[in-house]
């Protein structure tokens, strides 16, 4: 009996691999069967991503599951977070059996923790709609979850929770935070009125909220101040209140600071003009990946320098970040073979990209 109950787990195990990889497939099985922890994930995966697929009453979970808890004694987040999936909808019939809501939280608060985005986006929504209904595990926990809300990357809190048109939870949760003083909160809030995402636009609303950030040192909060002042949005315009808060910002480290910081120093507004303390600004902006500062610099090799090299290589970082004018200038310099070899179907490619992405 044990030999047929073998028999049936490889020859389930088999077929996790997408169409019958037969042979290579059994080699990767032996690999993770041997400790080899990469091996062990593909395997981990290809199972789970069959179980999702297709129900396989001859599909054992035991090893999937067994891989994935040794990847997740060796810090892999994702794994906890797959585990917190699979406990979270159970798979029965398949060998893991009935959802485990319990083991389920456990493995999602884990790779939450650890910093997965995924997981924490889950908590946050668990505790603020009660998904466990039968287990009662989050009913009384609304208030916990802009804690976990707040742990993800600014930048995805509101696309994803969009996206999937939950922002109205999204507002609350920013509101219920920030009004306790939490200063990441109070940025966030300020980012949905100064857009009009979730909430009607209103500069006045966000610059306030940006400020309370900002008076307590949050950088991104600083330069949104500073951009309010400095374009009169939500305040009456004033671009030394602008510097003062650009310089703070900067000081942090927060690239875009530094792009408008440098702004003024290049361009020589409110404080003596220093070319050199503009592009020493714009490069540390860059070494963060800022496309502003790939801009500025290749424009000050162009209109000053006239090092058209060194301008195409700045051109061409922002260029492979999407900018459609540094795809236009670099396709003008290949037309033209300034700062790189003349070359006319570099040149065309480089045109058809920028008047794609414009």
């Amino acid at each position: 009996m044990e030999q047929t109950n073998n028999n049936q787990k490889e020859a389930a195990a088999n077929r996790y691999a997408y169409l019958n990889e037969g042979d290579a497939f059994a080699q990767l099985w032996q690999q993770a069967e041997q400790g080899d922890l990469k091996a062990q994930k593909e395997v981990a995966y290809r199972i789970y991503f069959h179980v999702q697929d297709n129900t396989d009453p001859l599909a054992n979970c035991e090893i999937m599951i067994r891989y994935l808890k040794n990847l997740a004694d060796h810090g892999d987040e994702h794994a906890m977070f797959v585990l917190g999936e699979t406990y979270y909808c159970g798979y029965e019939g398949v060998g893991l059996g009935r959802q485990d809501l319990e083991e389920s939280v456990q493995w999602f608060k884990l790779a939450a923790e650890k910093g997965n985005v995924q997981a924490q986006e889950w908590m946050a929504e668990a505790y603020y709609e009660s998904h466990f209904i039968d287990g009662e595990l989050f009913t009384e926990r609304v208030a916990d979850a802009p804690v976990w809300l707040l742990k993800m990357p600014r930048e995805r809190r509101i696309d994803d929770f969009v996206s999937r048109k939950s922002f109205g939870n999204v507002v609350v949760w920013y509101t219920q935070a920030a009004k306790t003083g939490n200063p990441d909160a109070q940025c966030s809030l300020g980012d949905l009125y100064y857009n009009g995402d979730c909430v009607k636009e209103n500069k006045k609303e966000a610059h306030n909220w940006y400020m309370k950030a900002a008076q307590q040192g949050h950088a991104a909060a600083q330069y949104s101040c500073g951009w309010d002042y400095y374009y009169g949005e939500g305040v009456a315009q004033d671009r030394k209140e602008a510097f003062k808060w650009f310089s703070l910002s900067a000081q942090q480290g927060y690239s875009a600071a530094q792009v408008n910081l440098g702004d003024y120093y290049y361009q020589g507004c409110i404080v003596e003009q220093n070319y050199e303390m503009g592009i020493e600004l714009y490069k540390k902006a860059a070494a963060q990946n800022e496309c502003r500062a790939f801009m500025r610099i290749a424009a000050d090799g162009v209109d000053r320098k006239e090092d058209y090299k060194e301008a195409a290589k700045w051109y061409r970082k922002a260029a492979n970040h999407g900018n459609w004018l540094a795809c236009y200038r670099l396709g003008l310099f290949y037309q033209d073979g300034k700062g790189v070899k003349q070359n006319d179907k570099e040149a065309a490619k480089w045109f058809r990209k920028a008047k794609k992405l414009n």
